[in-house]
């Protein structure tokens, strides 16, 4: 059957018509589903900003209600990004940041801080937090920096914090920390440059864990005034098994329980500035290695060392050594007054 003249027309316009409007439906289509993803994606930003939200809020509930003065400014009239001592991403509102030292808080630390994935930095240092550090820390794989000293805090170091891979600095200085110092942070954390554990009640010896930290990256070590005790550890032995490289610490401070003399192995420690090994229980002769060394200070008072005092580097500047309370020790400058 033909088509009249008219009909033909008719469909071949109908057809133009049609393919004219393909592009259009075809730009309508991706905005739509442009807009739906953008949608979904702000749909998922609102829950991950409201996960922050809520990890902020259970942190202040577990403040006791009359230190909340310091925090007057976590309500909801502000966002969460320009409350005090908190700092979000540039290109996000996630919390990197929460520095709230010295403030006068008093309470305990919630596990639900956790969830602030995105944290680079928490500093809670000269407060009054107590309880035990929790394990959720440990979710924290991108913090850097952890400040919890001068706090009240008890119970174990948490082995969680072997998670944070990229922690440069942690300090749990001046808590009520006891147990033995975890063996696994040493192995998990080839960016920690700084480590103080001073002044906590922690024991046992020091695990061979920190002499890969020291073979690393780890330029100062803060052990003193706790209750580890044994010999020194043979920090540099492991070096040939282990292929480890780094920088050497700039200080090593290790007031403590130690017992037997000074491992030979130390004389590998050649960059090291500043050793104190004061108030140990630590004998046999001061070896003459330290006096090669570029030391600034060099404490060993209050030991149980014998014999005669190196003549050489820091052994002649009485202002950069303490030999002290060594009753069996002779020789040396005649500014340190030794027999």
């Amino acid at each position: 059957m033909k088509m009249s003249p008219v009909t033909k027309s008719l469909s071949i316009d109908l057809l133009a018509l049609f393919l004219s409007l393909i592009p259009f439906l075809q730009n309508r289509a991706l905005a739509l589903d442009t807009t739906s993803s953008l949608s979904l994606i702000n749909t998922i930003n609102v829950a991950r900003n409201e996960t922050d939200f809520h990890a902020l809020l259970a942190f202040m509930s577990n403040i006791f209600p009359q230190y909340h003065q310091a925090l007057s400014s976590w309500n909801e009239s502000l966002h969460f990004c320009h409350w005090e001592g908190v700092k979000c991403g540039c290109r996000h509102e996630r919390v990197t940041v929460i520095d709230l030292a010295s403030r006068g808080l008093a309470g305990s630390l919630s596990p639900y801080i956790g969830n602030l994935s995105f944290l680079r930095e928490l500093s809670l240092i000269n407060n009054t937090f107590i309880g035990e550090i929790p394990t959720e820390l440990g979710n924290l794989l991108k913090l850097q920096i952890l400040k919890l000293a001068y706090n009240g805090f008890e119970g174990k170091i948490p082995t969680s914090l072997s998670r944070c891979s990229n922690l440069g600095f942690l300090s749990v200085t001046s808590n009520k920390l006891v147990g033995e110092f975890p063996k696994e942070l040493g192995y998990s954390m080839p960016r920690l440059k700084s480590l103080y554990v001073t002044s906590n009640n922690l024991t046992g010896g020091i695990p061979p864990s920190i002499g890969i930290l020291l073979l690393r990256n780890l330029e100062l070590l803060g052990l003193e005034d706790n209750q580890f005790g044994g010999e020194l550890p043979n920090f540099i032995t492991m070096n040939d098994e282990n292929n480890l490289n780094g920088s050497i610490p700039r200080q090593l401070l290790m007031q403590n329980s130690f017992q037997g003399s000074i491992p030979s192995s130390m004389e590998s420690l050649r960059g090291i500035q500043n050793l104190d090994l004061s108030h140990n229980n630590l004998s046999g002769q001061i070896l003459g290695f330290l006096g090669t060394f570029s030391l600034k200070n060099l404490n060993l008072s209050f030991n149980n060392f014998e014999g005669e005092l190196p003549m050489r580097g820091v052994f002649t500047n009485a202002s950069a050594i303490s030999v002290a309370g060594n009753y069996r020790l002779c020789g040396g400058i005649l500014e340190l007054l030794l027999a």
